[in-house]
């Protein structure tokens, strides 16, 4: 069963909601096109009808649209549809799913890992408790630590490129314009000084 969080509480999340609903003959859901807007849309259902209101489904909409553009906001305002429940009871069941997992891999690492996690990383070992898994948690904070080593193994590597500033008159006003080399970012030092050599010759930079 699903439970409004403290921070909500706290946050005045619910009762705004309510509050604005109290004055509302009708309610319009714009969440997230996607399953997990899909379930925000009936947690806000739930929210209000426990409050006592829009406890008939007729006076509940939802928008479906596919970008934040006039268009498809336009188009989404004019055919309202209705929330589906079956993505929204998807996403519970996901939930739930990925909350047992989690508890249950979590039970296991830390069971057969902690001792061998402490010794590991003795810097943390008094503050280390469980060794926690969850099924989207984990393969996050592999990116995460890959993406880190690219980071740590990059090795910087020089280019060149040239810029030049020219002084022209347009429409009787003189102006400086800022003129970038054709083929931007070059590695070859000996082919960026070429090309130097050439605009200090007045010949152009070729491109």
């Amino acid at each position: 069963k699903k439970v409004v969080e403290s921070t909500t509480v706290e946050q005045g999340i619910e009762a705004h909601l309510i509050a604005a609903a109290r004055k509302s003959r009708y309610l319009f859901l714009w969440l997230d096109c996607d399953r997990e807007g899909e379930n925000i849309c009936y947690e806000v259902i739930k929210v209000c009808r426990e409050a006592g209101l829009f406890l008939d489904d007729k006076f509940i909409s939802r928008a479906r649209f596919s970008a934040l553009t006039e268009s498809h906001i336009k188009a989404a305002w004019q055919r309202p549809d209705k929330p589906d429940a079956k993505q929204s009871l998807a996403v519970d069941a996901r939930q739930e799913i990925d909350l047992k997992v989690g508890v249950s891999f979590t039970r296991l690492l830390t069971h057969q890992l902690l001792a061998g996690a402490k010794l590991r990383f003795a810097k943390c070992a008094p503050r280390l408790r469980l060794l926690s898994y969850g099924p989207c948690q984990t393969p996050t904070l592999y990116f995460c630590v890959q993406r880190h080593r690219e980071i740590l193994s990059f090795v910087p590597r020089k280019f060149y490129s040239l810029c030049a500033i020219v002084s022209v008159i347009i429409n009787g006003e003189r102006t400086r314009l800022e003129l970038d080399w054709a083929p931007g970012r070059v590695w070859d030092e000996a082919e960026a000084r070429k090309a130097h050599q050439r605009c200090l010759q007045g010949r152009g930079c070729g491109g």
